[in-house]
C-alpha cells in the first residue's frame, strides 16, 4: 500500500517554506516597536535640548527679560530714581532677581518702614513701599533732617516749609537713622497748636522746649506737660512787661508755671 503524502499548504508553495511559529513572529514584532520607541525617545530628547537651549538664549542672549522699568506704588517721598538705584537693578535678568534682597537694600534708607518687591515681566519689577511720615524738621549743627513720630531722621525730600522747625542746640551731631528725644517733638507740636505764629522752636537737654520771643527774650517752656498753662503765664508776663519799664528782660523761665521767674541783664526775679 503505497503512502499519500499530504498537499502542501498554500503558505508553503507561496514562500516555499512553512509559516513562522507564533513564538517567532511576536519576538520580531517585539524588537520592531522597541527600535520605534527608541528612536522617537531620541528625537524627544533632541527636541527638548534644541527648545531648553532657545529658552537660556532667550532669557541670557537677548534683552528679553533685562530690567529697565519700576513701578514704584506707596511712595511720597521716595523718588522713582532714587528707588531704582538704591534697588540696584541695572543690568540685572528678571531671572535673577531675589525680592528678599532689594527689599532689604531699600529698606537701609530710614525712610523705609517696609518693601516688597515682586518681578513684572518682561523687563519690570513692582516696588510696593510704606514710609515713614514727616512731622517735624529737625536741625543739628547745620544740617536739617526729618524726623517721624517716634523720633527717627531721614533725610530731607520734597517741600519741608510746611514743617515745623525744632532746632538742637546741643553741640552734638546727628545722623539719619538715629533717634532723638520725642518728648521735644510732642512738646514743639502741642506749642504750635498754642502759638500757630510760630514754626520753630529750639531745644537743649536738661532745659527742654524753648523760644526766642519778638522782645528777644529767651522763653524756657520744658516739656510737654501743662502746655496751656505755661503759654498763658508768657502771655500773661508779656503783657505785663509792655505796661512798664525796666531792666532789660533776657529770660523767662515758665517750665513750671507755679514757680516762673525772669532773669535780667543784672538779676534774678522770681
Amino acid at each position: 500500500m503505497s503512502r499519500r503524502t499530504s498537499k502542501p499548504s498554500w503558505s508553503e508553495r507561496l514562500f516555499g517554506q512553512g509559516s513562522p511559529r507564533k513564538g517567532q513572529r511576536s519576538q520580531r514584532q517585539r524588537k520592531a516597536v522597541v527600535a520605534s520607541s527608541g528612536g522617537a525617545g531620541r528625537n524627544r530628547l533632541l527636541l527638548a535640548l534644541i527648545l531648553a537651549g532657545a529658552l537660556l538664549y532667550l532669557m541670557f542672549g537677548t534683552s528679553w527679560f533685562y530690567i529697565y522699568e519700576l513701578e514704584l506704588d506707596g511712595a511720597r517721598l521716595l523718588g522713582q530714581e532714587e528707588a531704582y538705584n538704591r534697588s540696584q537693578l541695572e543690568g540685572w535678568s528678571l531671572f535673577w532677581l531675589n525680592p528678599t534682597s532689594v527689599a532689604a537694600r531699600l529698606k537701609e534708607d530710614p525712610l523705609i518702614l517696609d518693601a516688597l518687591v515682586s518681578p513684572k515681566p518682561p523687563n519690570g519689577v513692582r516696588i510696593q513701599v510704606q514710609e515713614r511720615l514727616p512731622v517735624a524738621v529737625w536741625q543739628s549743627q547745620g544740617q536739617s533732617y526729618f524726623v517721624d513720630g517716634e523720633g527717627v531722621l531721614f533725610a530731607l525730600r520734597g517741600d519741608a516749609r510746611r514743617h515745623i522747625v525744632v532746632r538742637d542746640l546741643g553741640d552734638g551731631a546727628v545722623q539719619v537713622g538715629e533717634r532723638v528725644d520725642v518728648n521735644a517733638l510732642q512738646a514743639a507740636r502741642e506749642l504750635t497748636r498754642w502759638m500757630p505764629e510760630r514754626r520753630a522752636w529750639d531745644w537743649a537737654a536738661g532745659e527742654g522746649i524753648s523760644f526766642l520771643s519778638d522782645e528777644g527774650w529767651r522763653v524756657v517752656l520744658g516739656d510737654q506737660s501743662q502746655i496751656a498753662t505755661k503759654v498763658r503765664a508768657y502771655r500773661a508776663f508779656r503783657d505785663q512787661q509792655q505796661e512798664s519799664e525796666g531792666p532789660a528782660i533776657v529770660l523767662l523761665d515758665v517750665s513750671v508755671p507755679e514757680h516762673a521767674y525772669f532773669r535780667t541783664n543784672t538779676a534774678i526775679v522770681e
